[in-house]
Formats: C-alpha cells, sequence, structure tokens
C-alpha cells in the first residue's frame, strides 16, 4: 500500500538529474526522499539530448534507489522547448469536441505540422458574457518528447505524466505557500528559477499562465583566467538585466509585479543587489517548505535545485 502511493518527479537537467518522491496524505505531502546524480558533461547540448546512452546511465541509478512500486513518475519538458497558444472555443463543447475543435486549428497555431507535435489544452477563465471559453494549447516537438520516454523507458522507467517546467515551478510554490510571510501579497509576485546557465520565470499560481525560459549568456572560464569574482559579478549583471527585460514583457500585457519569488543560487549580499538594480524585494523560499518530512532535507539556500522535481512530484489531477 506503501509503495503504491509514492509519486516521483523526476527533473532532467544538463548538469543532473533530480528527483524527489512523496506521499499524498490527509493533511497533505509527506516528502519520503530525494537524490540527484550529475550528468555527464557532454550529454546535452542546450536543451537537446545528444548522448542518450550517458543519460540513460544516470536513470538507470536513479531508477535503483526509488521505491519498486509507484503511483505514478511525472517528468517535465523544458520551458524554451515549449510552444503554447490560445484557442477561443463555444463553451458548450464537451472535452471530446474540444480535442477535434484543437486538432484541426493546430497548423494555423504552430508552425509545425500537427504530427510533429505533442499537444494537451485546459481551459483558463471564465465563460464569457458571449458563452466563449478560452484554451490554453501547449506544443512540442513528438520527436523530443519521444527521446525523452526512450531513454527512461532504457532504463526500466515509465513517465505517466509528461508536464512543463513552467507549471512544476508554479506547483512547487503552490504547496510550499503556507511557508511564505503572511503579508506576502502573492498575486503581485512574478516567481523565478535561477540557475548558473538558465533563468525560469513565470506568474503565479492563480493567475493566467505567464512564462519566459531562456539561457544566461555568460561568458565560459578557460582554466583560471576569469577570477571566480568577476564570473559572478558578470552572472548576476546578466541575471539582473534578463529580469528587467521579462518583468518589462509581463507589464506589457496588462498586468504588474511588485516582487520576486526566487528560487535559485543567490547568496544573501547578490539579493540585496539583486533587490536594489530592480527596485522590488526579493524573497527566497524553500521547496521542501510546505512539506511534512520523513527524511531531512537541506538548507533552504540548498535546497533549491530540488524545487522542479518537487512540484513535479506533487503532481495532481488527470
Amino acid at each position: 500500500m506503501f509503495a503504491r502511493s509514492v509519486s516521483v518527479g523526476l527533473d532532467i537537467a544538463s548538469d543532473a538529474v533530480r528527483v524527489v518522491w512523496c506521499r499524498s496524505r490527509r493533511q497533505g505531502w509527506e516528502l519520503l526522499g530525494w537524490h540527484s546524480i550529475n550528468v555527464p558533461a557532454g550529454t546535452f547540448q542546450g536543451d537537446r539530448l545528444i548522448a542518450p546512452d550517458a543519460l540513460r546511465d544516470v536513470l538507470s541509478q536513479i531508477h535503483k534507489i526509488l521505491p519498486r512500486r509507484l503511483a505514478r513518475l511525472c517528468i517535465a519538458l523544458p520551458g524554451a522547448a515549449v510552444m503554447q497558444k490560445t484557442l477561443m472555443v463555444d463553451a458548450f463543447l464537451t472535452e471530446q469536441e474540444r480535442l477535434f475543435r484543437v486538432e484541426a486549428e493546430l497548423p494555423s497555431l504552430f508552425p509545425l505540422p500537427p504530427h510533429e507535435l505533442a499537444f494537451d489544452f485546459r481551459a483558463e477563465g471564465a465563460e464569457t458574457a458571449n458563452g466563449r471559453l478560452k484554451l490554453v494549447v501547449t506544443a512540442a516537438r513528438r520527436e523530443l518528447m519521444n527521446d525523452y520516454l526512450a531513454v527512461l523507458q532504457g532504463a526500466g522507467l515509465q513517465a505517466d505524466i509528461v508536464d512543463i517546467t513552467p507549471l512544476a515551478l508554479r506547483r512547487a510554490l503552490e504547496q510550499a505557500q503556507a511557508a511564505l510571510p503572511p503579508a506576502l501579497e502573492l498575486e503581485q509576485q512574478l516567481l523565478v528559477h535561477l540557475s548558473a546557465r538558465n533563468l525560469l520565470v513565470t506568474s503565479v499560481p492563480g493567475s493566467p499562465l505567464f512564462f519566459r525560459d531562456q539561457p544566461l549568456n555568460i561568458p565560459q572560464s578557460e582554466g583560471n583566467s576569469v577570477p571566480p569574482a568577476l564570473l559572478q559579478e558578470q552572472w548576476l549583471s546578466e541575471v539582473t538585466r534578463q529580469l528587467g527585460l521579462i518583468r518589462q514583457m509581463y507589464h506589457s500585457t496588462g498586468r504588474q509585479s511588485s516582487g520576486l519569488l526566487v528560487s535559485g543560487q543567490l547568496r544573501e549580499s547578490d539579493t540585496r543587489v539583486l533587490s536594489a538594480q530592480l527596485s522590488v524585494p526579493v524573497q527566497g523560499w524553500s521547496p521542501f517548505a510546505g512539506l511534512s518530512l520523513a527524511v531531512s532535507v537541506p538548507q533552504q539556500e540548498d535546497a533549491w535545485p530540488f524545487t522542479l522535481a518537487c512540484g513535479l512530484a506533487v503532481w495532481e489531477g488527470n
């Protein structure tokens, strides 16, 4: 009974594979375990998998530490690999009729032939006064998704859910929300997941989905030619620049953000610089904060790499 209730979130990134497994209980989610294994250099080129055998070996190691029987295993495609469009339909359509409508509109929504796409859709917002409903259609190259699924299968794993990283990030915050400062106006925040080479920004749970997922253009150090302090300064400058541009894009949609909720590798001094440069409060948070704990967890400053895996592990729905 215990094993069947285990939900696994698997975050496959270019630097490491991170996994979190939880159990759903009446009072919320219980963290049962977490682990990380580094990915060999050269496995990925950007978001593109170029050495599947190397990734399969890492996933095989992950498989060995997981419970034998799982309720579900959830992975996510990177936001940069995802395309998203909206489609207005009659609100009275059944789910099957909505599917037919989306399939018929795929050629006009996306710049790829329909047979090359894996897609899903969901309703967003309320029915309009004239009986219409907005559908958000999300698509990615079927080849990309199949590459991930094939490597998982080769490692003895099967993905029950294929999500996208922006929704995993929102879900991670949603389950950790109770641990945030009570005075925080959540609806006025932008949600940020920040690594050494990538920046993911999304709107908070409960609001229309907005996201940007993009690499950070940082010169790579050759040997010891660039001092670490200078690299950190260049990285923080690029993060600040990109966040400023993304906030402008967000505000152009008619919404406002008065703060940033950041899960990422920010030192306390970096947080102060970022807050001063952007003139907004910057609040850190831990993805483990909203979980009951059956195991010990890293401190907040070391927990951020597991944010997406946490958001995937606590997936609920059909």
